[in-house]
């Protein structure tokens, strides 16, 4: 008979998920083209709160110095997703007004 995982365990195995996912967003912020001029990168949402489950997205806004003006282009410039990452649904740019 298996033992029942502890709360420490649960606790554990959660913050190591978490990191796996902070990680992934890295490797995808690190793979965004150089012509963006990244100011920043941040992970928000469900992977932050903790409250992610299996099939939780990872949600990173990029603030970036030239984004293209166009709305569709930032679509195009982040929504290359690097290899080997997946990606179901594409980015969302916000531009200023």
């Amino acid at each position: 008979m298996v033992a029942a995982a502890t709360p420490h365990d649960v606790i554990a195995r959660r913050r190591r998920e978490q990191a796996e996912a902070i990680d992934t967003a890295r490797g995808f912020v690190a793979a965004l083209p150089a012509e963006l001029d990244l100011r920043a990168a941040v992970v928000i949402g469900s992977i932050v709160r903790g409250d992610f489950h299996k099939w939780s997205d990872i949600d990173v806004v990029v603030v970036a110095a030239d984004l293209p003006s166009d709305a569709f282009e930032p679509t195009m410039a982040l929504g290359t997703r690097p290899p080997g990452l997946p990606c179901i649904r594409r980015p969302t740019p916000h531009l200023p007004p």
